[in-house]
């Protein structure tokens, strides 16, 4: 997979935004579909490949699904640039949220997934809700934390960025145990980062380890969320909680990719990742092989 930058949008363009907000969204997405980066080919060759595997790859989907950076690119710029009033018109539809109330003495972990816009999640949060750890791959860039602070503005809700880290992990095993609330996504897998291997779509696959080592000692619970594209807006659903304390990180692993690997199967149109998968596939077989090997070599007598 080739580097994903993000592609750069005429000055011009990104003024509309004070004035047409939606319409202005629109000319992006189209703009940067009509003039897609050198990378955008290689995504959607890779997710063709991964829909055809499981059977998906029908031309109207693989032709959704190849727009999906680019609707993507398009929100955050609509969410960096429209009017904080524009931002709080924008059509949100809330399912579930009676599942993400606080619970005392439990922290919650948002599951958040590839599905949608995952800012605009932030943008309608479910009631008790005051204050989100939010946890990235990598170092948040100056524009990001900018970002958060117009969500806060019409959300109410405080946004605390870190990357996942050795340190992260203190503030987040820290957040949990006082009941506070920690967002991350959890369908993906960073190369070079500890794994579990559990069962998604179909086969075993690398799974975030660090993040389920905290869960299976904290009483937290896992709240699976995700934001539809619906229209101009989202349908954000959060799904029913997934106790964590007693768990085995293994179990908790298989629990969350279960839910995840359901939503996807539903809307594999809306799912971002799909050129991602076949490495994840590999590298838990790679993982599974390198580990029967050892134990074998350990099986061996000891030689004279």
């Amino acid at each position: 997979m080739a580097v994903m930058k993000a592609p750069k949008v005429p000055g011009w363009l990104l003024k509309g935004f004070a004035i047409a907000p939606r319409l202005t969204r629109r000319l992006v997405t189209a703009y940067l579909l009509r003039r897609p980066p050198d990378w955008l080919a290689h995504y959607r060759a890779a997710a063709s490949q991964s829909l055809d595997c499981l059977g998906l790859a029908q031309p109207e989907r693989v032709a959704q699904v190849g727009q999906l950076p680019m609707r993507f690119v398009a929100d955050v710029m609509f969410l960096r640039h429209a009017p904080l009033a524009a931002l709080r018109r924008l059509p949100l539809r809330l399912f579930g949220a009676d599942h993400a109330v606080p619970v005392d003495g439990q922290g919650t972990v948002f599951a958040c997934s590839n599905f949608g816009c995952f800012y605009a999640n932030f943008l309608a949060p479910p009631p008790g809700i005051t204050e989100v750890l939010v946890v990235t791959p990598n170092v948040p860039p100056q524009e990001d934390r900018a970002l958060c602070r117009r969500i806060e503005a019409v959300s109410g809700v405080k946004l605390t960025l870190v990357a996942a880290s050795t340190k992260s992990a203190i503030a987040i095993a820290r957040t949990l145990r006082k009941g506070g609330a920690v967002a991350t996504m959890l369908d993906s897998w960073l190369s070079n980062t500890p794994m579990i291997v559990a069962p998604f779509l179909g086969h075993p696959a690398a799974t975030p380890r660090g993040l389920y080592e905290i869960l299976a000692r904290t009483p937290a619970r896992i709240v699976p969320v995700y934001g539809l594209r619906r229209g101009e807006g989202f349908d954000i659903t959060y799904q029913r909680p997934i106790c964590a304390m007693g768990q085995t990180p293994e179990a908790l692993a298989t629990a969350v990719n279960a839910r995840l690997e359901e939503l996807v199967r539903e809307h594999p149109g809306q799912w971002a990742l799909w050129p991602a998968l076949p490495g994840r596939w590999k590298a838990a077989a790679d993982a599974t092989l390198a580990a029967r090997v050892m134990a074998d070599r350990a099986d061996e007598p000891a030689a004279a």
